[in-house]
């Protein structure tokens, strides 16, 4: 059991095998294959966001501002934390079409 167990919140879950996408739907779903998952801890209840980073001391990338050094150029005012979020759309797209009118790159977002 997981450090992070020690109340026994936790119950472990035993890995199996399942067979993903599949060859009698869409095209863009084949070829079906048996894909195998291990075992594995989970909480018997929903963690938080901050009780995981609380306990783990974990951080998301879209908790932490990006590198100056890697965006050589960019102004410091746009390397801050953030993340991209799917929205709503508020007029049909072409779903074959570029993924941008989807996605919105917020600050703050986690």
């Amino acid at each position: 059991m997981p450090a992070a167990c020690r109340d026994g919140a936790m119950e472990w879950i035993p890995g199996g095998h399942f067979a993903m996408c599949s060859n009698h739907h869409y095209p863009k779903e084949k070829p079906e294959r048996i894909m195998e998952v291990p075992g594995f801890w989970i909480d018997r209840a929903p963690v938080h966001r901050a009780q995981f980073a609380a306990e783990t001391g974990h951080r998301t990338s879209a908790e932490i501002a990006p590198d100056p050094r890697n965006y050589p150029g960019a102004l410091p005012e746009i390397l801050v934390p953030a993340s991209l979020v799917l929205q709503g759309l508020i007029r049909p797209v072409d779903a074959k079409g570029p993924a941008s009118p989807w996605w919105d790159y917020r600050a703050g977002a986690d």
